[in-house]
């Protein structure tokens, strides 16, 4: 049977509590009086404070506290939440006896006898050093995000100058395209139109790889008919390749068919193999292999080409990195088409791998989880979509541009297929106008002089509803081309966003979507009938 301690037993026991209170030096502990007067103070407590057992018992602990928090009362809170809760913990300046500040970490007990409350318990940790290290991760932080910021707003700005006079460029040899030209002059256009669209392929690359960093790039889950996908990469290579006499394969059969997937990144991630293949290929061939299997789709893109040694392989999904200078000179890129293809396919939830031997080619294998839905849909022929439009066609359409430029290509590609536009210079104008008449459809430019476009949709839709006029399709036709920026435009109002420079089947197929609709509501039967005569359909 135990029997009750002694007053030695007890005695013995409180000076062992107090050998091991004055032996923890890293932690100020002491005890208060109920009404905050210091009551005892351990080596620790000296140590962090710089007061001795002598100067501090029987002083009145908001000592510790600077002026400005003593003037808020905050001693005398800490001790009534204590009190109310039992414990009370929070971080805050200190004073040491020197006028000193140190970053506190404190913890209040509120110590209780029969009920009565009879003192407090208090520890305290000097925790400068790791509020130093939190400030200067918080202000690292700050400067990365503002850094991260200043380069979306720089891309932003070089991709809206960039395309602005693109748009230009490319956007005239569409419509030279479409008129008659010698041979010449038809193999110099085609020249300016290759230019021009590697320009957008770089620009695009470099978009793209700012958004996968910042986490921005999204991906869609749809249905698509590879067979499609790969048939237009056939089409878009097979003059490159030769040209350089290159022989350009594809061996598809076996996985043609709908899948469930991101058509748009699978493209580019082909679009990008095949092109860094066809940069170092000069003879043999270049074989693409698509095949099927449970897991999902997988590509392969071979060559005959100069190969990679080991070194450059395992650099080779670096951004910006290539084999070495003499490679950049020689066949040129920025090195970032396979860092893209990496990055995508990992977005993707799938995989790419290389082999390669130097001096005898290479094959990249792309793995994707897209699952298999059915056989092949029904080719159809778009090859005469883009000019599907009479001369004699009564579209009422509206533009908003203030580039001199821009307004001159859109004019023109409008004009070759008989619509003449009615174009104004800023959002202000726009409103105005819109409010004159109706219109089929507004083509609108962002930033503008006056009204910017996205004010300017904004204003029409309120209008709408206050006049209740119908609701005129608004498109954004803008060099901010950025996801973010894309999705702004509908917030304000606006029903879909045609990227600078503009692509004439972009562009033609939002018309035959807004001719549609002018049949529907105006009843003009005229409308459809021209259209299908001049596409070669009938109804």
């Amino acid at each position: 049977m135990a029997t009750a301690p002694t007053d030695t037993d007890v005695e013995d026991e409180l000076s062992q509590y107090k050998r091991l209170i004055d032996g923890i030096t890293d932690y100020a502990i002491y005890m208060l009086e109920p009404n905050g007067v210091v009551a005892s103070w351990n080596p620790g407590a000296e140590r962090a404070k710089g007061y001795t057992r002598q100067e501090i018992i029987g002083r009145h602990f908001s000592i510790f506290y600077p002026e400005e928090d003593r003037a808020r009362g905050l001693p005398q809170k800490a001790l009534e939440n204590a009190r109310r809760d039992g414990r009370f913990e929070v971080e805050g300046w200190r004073v040491r006896k020197d006028g000193s500040r140190l970053w506190a970490h404190v913890i209040i007990d509120a110590i209780f006898e029969g009920g009565e409350l009879v003192g407090f318990a208090k520890i305290t940790r000097d925790a400068s050093a790791l509020r130093k290290v939190q400030l200067e991760l918080t202000d690292a932080l700050a400067a990365a995000t503002a850094a991260s910021e200043a380069k979306s707003a720089f891309l932003a700005m070089m991709s809206h100058e960039i395309r602005t006079p693109l748009n230009g460029v490319l956007g005239m040899a569409q419509a030279m395209a479409a008129g008659e030209l010698t041979d010449v002059q038809r193999s110099r256009l085609r020249v300016i139109r290759e230019s021009g669209q590697i320009l957008m392929a770089i620009l695009n690359d470099v978009l793209d790889i700012s958004k996968i960093e910042a986490g921005q790039l999204e991906v869609e889950s749809v249905e698509f008919d590879l067979g499609q996908i790969l048939r237009g990469a056939q089409a878009s290579f097979t003059t490159s390749a030769n040209q350089k006499g290159v022989s350009l394969m594809f061996e598809v059969e076996q996985a043609n068919g709908v899948y469930r997937g991101d058509p748009t990144r699978v493209r580019q991630i082909i679009y990008n193999l095949l092109s860094n293949a066809l940069k170092f290929t000069s003879q043999g061939h270049i074989a693409v292999a698509a095949t099927r299997s449970e897991a999902g789709l997988r590509f392969e893109v071979s060559d005959t080409g100069i190969g990679m040694s080991q070194a450059t392989l395992d650099k080779l999904f670096t951004k910006f990195t290539q084999a070495d200078a003499a490679t950049t000179r020689q066949f040129g890129g920025t090195g970032l088409g396979l860092a893209i293809c990496s990055d995508l396919a990992a977005l993707l939830g799938g995989t790419i791998g290389v082999e390669s031997v130097l001096g005898e080619g290479t094959t990249f294998t792309v793995e994707l989880p897209f699952p298999y839905i059915g056989p092949p849909v029904e080719a159809e022929d778009t090859a005469a979509q883009s000019l599907a439009f009479g001369a004699d066609l009564e579209l009422r359409i509206l533009i908003a541009e203030d580039n001199p430029t821009n307004q001159l290509v859109l004019k023109t590609l409008l004009n070759q297929v008989g619509i003449d536009p009615v174009v104004v210079s800023d959002g202000l104008q726009a409103v105005e106008t819109w409010r004159t008449g109706e219109w089929d459809v507004l083509f609108m430019d962002i930033q503008m002089p006056r009204m910017d476009g996205a004010t300017a949709a904004l204003e029409i839709r309120r209008l709408e509803a206050e006049e209740v006029r119908p609701r005129t399709p608004i498109y954004a036709l803008s060099a901010n081309a950025m996801a973010h920026q894309a999705a702004d435009y509908l917030k304000a109002g606006m029903d879909g966003n045609i990227a600078k420079p503009i692509d004439l089947r972009e562009l033609f197929g939002v018309l035959e979507k807004v001719i549609d609709d002018a049949a529907e509501t105006r009843g003009q039967e005229a409308v459809t009938s021209s259209l299908d005569g001049r596409t070669g359909t009938s109804g």
